[in-house]
């Protein structure tokens, strides 16, 4: 999914998204937080429920005027 993104124009950050490591899920809080700040997106779009969990954590120390706009994408439902 990775190229297509990219081919369109967009940046990709890849985290770990490892659920079974509350530490990795914290140091990728933590690398998205320092992205969201550094580049100030309008839009962040995610494609699983631990993304959306580790953005929703990253989100929570930015200020509510200077948050971008959070979409997740629910997946695997038929």
């Amino acid at each position: 999914m990775r190229d297509p993104i990219v081919e369109a124009g967009a940046t990709h950050h890849e985290l770990s998204c490892n659920l079974r490591d509350p530490a990795a899920l914290a140091r990728d809080a933590m690398k998205l937080r320092r992205v969201l700040r550094a580049e100030r997106p309008d839009v962040i779009h995610v494609f699983s429920a631990v993304s959306g969990v580790i953005c929703k954590l990253a989100l929570s120390g930015i200020p509510l005027a200077r948050r971008p706009l959070h979409v997740a994408s629910v997946m695997g439902l038929q």
